[in-house]
């Protein structure tokens, strides 16, 4: 594949919903490690103080899920198939995904579906990231489109 990786297509089964707050130790544990790695980056100020604001600002659910089936999305970009898309390797694929504005009560395990995934498209310029999803280091799940779905493999 030429193309540009833009998503990943994945079919999903939910083995468990759990609420973000609960991944607010491993996800300091996570940033710890990264900001102890990384002496040279300044980490923002108080970071670990805006979790609850990080919260309120992003309702949604982490589900826990396996993947049954996967695919990437690429954007082609050669002069006579710009615009278009094809399906080839899946990258980063994980266990976990963020869903915004959800509540567990949707998510039964068991549940399956079709989702894009990708990390939040929303730009941050702070380290370690204040966008809830990216902090979790969690991608986003949002229901694939018909043209989407057709693609996975």
């Amino acid at each position: 594949i030429a193309g540009e990786h833009r998503i990943n297509i994945v079919e999903v089964q939910v083995l468990a919903c759990v609420s973000p707050a609960s991944l607010k130790a491993e996800a300091f544990d996570y940033w710890d490690k990264r900001i102890a790695a990384a002496p040279h980056a300044k980490p923002r100020p108080d970071w670990k103080d805006d979790f609850d604001t990080m919260l309120a600002g992003d309702p949604g659910v982490v589900l826990q899920v396996r993947v049954l089936r996967h695919t990437g999305l690429y954007e082609n970009h050669k002069p006579w198939n710009k615009g278009s898309y094809a399906a080839g390797r899946a990258w980063w694929l994980k266990d976990r995904y963020f869903m915004g504005g959800a509540v567990c009560e949707d998510w039964p395990a068991g549940k399956m579906g079709i989702y894009a995934a990708q990390g939040d498209k929303r730009p941050s310029r702070q380290w370690p990231a204040e966008i809830l999803p990216n902090f979790l280091d969690l991608q986003v799940l949002t229901p694939a489109s018909a043209q989407q779905s057709a693609l996975l493999r």
